[in-house]
């Protein structure tokens, strides 16, 4: 447990808030990159399927005929 006097001086301190603030900027980076790299994941695996079905469908086509 922390002395009591310790308690008092950091509640008056101004580092508490410097770290809530610290701690609240960086959770709001983190909820930003979150959301964005799941969005960019979801556009990847899109893409990739559409890669996927336009490889097929040129399979199928084939070649023109020579004219």
């Amino acid at each position: 447990m922390m002395p009591l006097g310790l308690i008092e001086r950091i509640q008056r301190s101004e580092e508490v808030p410097m770290f809530l603030t610290l701690a609240i900027i960086l959770a709001v980076i983190w909820l930003v990159l979150w959301l964005a790299l799941h969005i960019a994941s979801g556009l990847i695996h899109i893409l990739i399927g559409l890669a996927v079905i336009l490889f097929i469908v040129h399979l199928f086509r084939g070649k023109p005929a020579a004219a």
